[in-house]
């Protein structure tokens, strides 16, 4: 007699491992290159600068930053309330930015303690981007926007100086976080990234940064799946779980057709019937990845040879 509980267990620890590798797989193919490019491990983590740390005490001045949730308390009087740009409740480097006169030190970041990151691929072409956003009050009488500036080294020259979105100068007050994003090829596996504020004034040149990022060149889009059959004649619960790979992450979509049609976001198909399916996955650059002939079969029906139709007490029949 088989046990069709048991089946069922079978059937859903193997679902919610495959549920388990399509959460994980994002993670596991993450490309930045960073460490704690969102500053979520703190200060001094990833990163170095030539500014003083400050702890929030209510005032600031030029040439100071701190790592925090909220740039307010760290100047009352001047800096707006706000949240980081992931989650609203997370940390972001906040700035008070020098009047250096185009002089691009001090540095308010750099990557690593050295301002090196190495291991880079000589020749491809990188992407470093950050988002960024005033802090400062509307209502400071002549006050002018930070300007950023990038200063490298080991990169192809004669490109590569201004970025190929956003801008080098903060949003202005109360305006949304904005993404500023430059692209270099190295020429050596070690290069320099030190970001400094060339803003000549003082009044209003304060501003925060999150979401770093340094990106190699993506791996193109493909995609792969896992299925479960169906478990009997005529079930409708069969499954597919696609995963995306390569690309430019978030996947945007997921699509099932064939014997049913499906979309959702997850690459999570259930509950389908036994037939042909294919599947197709959609990057957040709108560009796709397909396969095929993906068939969910069912068991072979249970049938008997009707020649021996007589059992007796105590008999042995062979069906």
């Amino acid at each position: 007699m088989i046990d069709a509980s048991f089946n069922w267990r079978i059937i859903n620890i193997r679902f919610i491992l495959l549920f388990f590798i399509v959460q994980c797989s994002d993670s596991v193919f993450s490309q930045n290159l960073l460490t704690n490019g969102d500053f979520e491990q703190g200060n001094n983590v990833g990163f170095s600068s030539n500014y003083t740390f400050i702890t929030p005490t209510g005032t600031t001045a030029a040439g100071q930053y701190g790592v925090g949730t909220n740039p307010q308390p760290y100047n009352t009087t001047s800096f707006v309330s706000m949240g980081d740009r992931t989650t609203g409740s997370g940390n972001m480097l906040i700035v008070d930015g020098t009047n250096n006169n185009g002089n691009p030190e001090p540095f308010f970041w750099r990557v690593n303690n050295n301002g090196e990151i190495c291991g880079l691929t000589v020749g491809i072409k990188y992407t470093f981007s950050y988002w960024i956003k005033s802090i400062y009050s509307a209502s400071i009488p002549g006050a002018s926007v930070a300007e950023v500036r990038i200063k490298w080294n080991n990169i192809q020259v004669g490109q590569f100086t201004s970025p190929v979105s956003g801008s080098t100068f903060a949003p202005p007050p109360g305006s949304n976080w904005q993404k500023v994003t430059y692209e270099f090829i190295p020429t050596n596996a070690c290069v320099r990234i030190e970001m400094f504020d060339q803003n000549g004034g003082l009044a209003g040149n304060d501003f925060a940064i999150d979401d770093m990022e340094l990106l190699p060149p993506p791996e193109p889009l493909s995609v792969s799946y896992s299925l479960i059959n169906s478990t009997c004649t005529g079930a409708s619960n069969g499954s597919i779980v696609v995963y995306g790979k390569g690309g430019i992450k978030p996947y945007a979509l997921y699509s099932l057709s064939g014997s049913a049609s499906q979309t959702n976001t997850t690459g999570i198909f259930t509950g389908l019937a036994p037939g042909t399916y294919s599947v197709l996955v959609t990057d957040a650059n709108n560009q796709t990845a397909s396969i095929g002939s993906i068939v969910i079969t069912e068991p072979v029906s249970l049938s008997i040879n009707a020649s021996n139709n007589t059992v007796c007490a105590g008999d042995n029949v062979t069906l």
